[in-house]
């Protein structure tokens, strides 16, 4: 084995850090109340048969010591409201919807009239996704929203480059020895930066000090201009990477390993939001399709990175518009996942919008789960690949939810 000779773990600084005192305030009896006020919005729909609303505030105080002399110690709140529903088409397919907000600062006491219309709105869009028509498997032009173009980067990119997958013998090995080469457009660069804390005014819950080994957080330059600079490391050293830059991380109860914190896409190339989707019409035209798309809101991705499975990804979106090149008019369509493989759908890109996005999420792998962002444009590829979702079609119900029942 060619990685055989490597060290077990990297040589590192010691490190000595006491990070600030974080107060933590919030009032369960108000989130209590909120709690029964939002879910009772839901009782006003009898085509929605669940729903459900959760809050969830956090401390951690994190304590890292080690035989090398490192002394860390680092405390930090999360704070995350969930708010869902779902409905079953008449075609027998479930359909769902939701609202979400997470982010570092406790929220002590809830704006209640905006959760209400948060609601509101929530259960009046899911009512039209169950009403919109289900689309067939799809492949062509589409537009990707700054958050969905997010979660596509954090799934085909971002797993790729964590060291440990360059010295596992499981791994797919997607971009080993790749680092000098062009991987991705050349007018797209990927950092990851767990240093900064916001973009403008939204927070990065990828945010921190120290990671789970006691290495300083860094931002690092993943990809420069298309061509691959660097990978993820923690302190698993890999072939020609001896150091870890601070992103080995866990969920506490695992071992740490090389993981995403912000992950952040730009471009040198972007055009406005107009000119984006007038490309798109022309894309459909010469391609000779009935129509483009744009997803606007995802339900999340996931990926597998094994060298005994498909080098693929999945995302699942939320919100997905049917584009007619005549007259540009946008429709509702529902029924289908975004999937491909990681290498020919990035380079699918070939333009991308001005506007920047945030995408808070938890991401799940193998030290666990842990707060990740990704801050990115819109992006116009040539091509993508609809399949139909993966939710099995049941009889729609026959009698309405028991709270409706006389």
């Amino acid at each position: 084995m060619e990685d055989a000779d490597l060290p077990s773990f990297t040589q590192e600084k010691p490190s000595r850090f006491q990070g600030e005192h974080v107060a933590f305030r919030f009032d369960p009896e108000a989130w209590a109340e909120a709690v029964r006020q939002v879910t009772a919005v839901f009782r006003n729909y009898d085509q929605i048969f669940s729903n459900s609303f959760t809050v969830t505030a956090e401390k951690y105080t994190h304590y890292y010591v080690n035989s090398e002399g490192s002394e860390v110690v680092q405390e930090q709140t999360y704070f995350n409201w969930w708010m869902d529903a779902g409905s079953r088409a008449d075609d027998g397919l479930e359909v769902s919807n939701f609202r979400r907000s997470l982010g570092l600062e406790i929220q002590e006491k809830p704006d209640l009239p905006a959760l209400v219309a948060e609601a509101k709105a929530l259960a009046e869009e899911l009512l039209k996704l169950r009403a919109a028509p289900a689309l067939s498997p799809y492949n062509g032009p589409a537009i990707l929203a700054p958050q969905v173009t997010g979660v596509l980067f954090h799934e085909a990119i971002g797993h790729r480059l964590e060291g440990e997958r360059m010295r596992n013998p499981g791994e797919g090995f997607t971009f080993k020895d790749k680092v000098g080469q062009q991987v991705i457009p050349t007018f797209l660069t990927v950092t990851d930066d767990p240093t900064r804390r916001t973009f403008d005014s939204s927070t990065l819950v990828g945010y921190y000090h120290y990671d789970q080994e006691g290495v300083p957080a860094q931002a690092i330059t993943l990809i420069q201009d298309g061509i691959l600079k660097n990978y993820l490391m923690s302190r698993t050293p890999i072939k020609g990477f001896d150091l870890s830059n601070g992103h080995g991380r866990s969920d506490g109860e695992t071992d740490p390993m090389a993981r995403m914190g912000n992950l952040i896409v730009t471009s040198s190339q972007t055009l406005d939001d107009a000119t984006l989707k007038q490309k798109l019409i022309e894309l459909v035209k010469k391609q000779d399709k009935p129509f483009g798309l744009i997803i606007r809101e995802t339900l999340g991705g996931d990926t597998r990175t094994g060298r005994e499975e498909m080098q693929g990804f999945r995302d699942r979106p939320r919100l997905i518009y049917q584009v007619d090149p005549a007259t540009g008019q946008e429709t509702l369509v529902r029924g289908v996942e975004l999937v491909g493989t990681p290498l020919i759908s990035i380079n699918k890109i070939v333009a991308t919008g001005q506007e920047m996005g945030v995408f808070n999420g938890y991401c799940g792998a193998e030290s666990g789960y842990v707060p990740v962002a990704t801050v990115a444009p819109s992006v116009l590829l040539e091509e993508v690949e609809l399949q139909k979702s993966s939710e099995k079609p049941q009889r729609p119900p026959i009698l309405k939810p028991p709270a409706f029942e006389p």
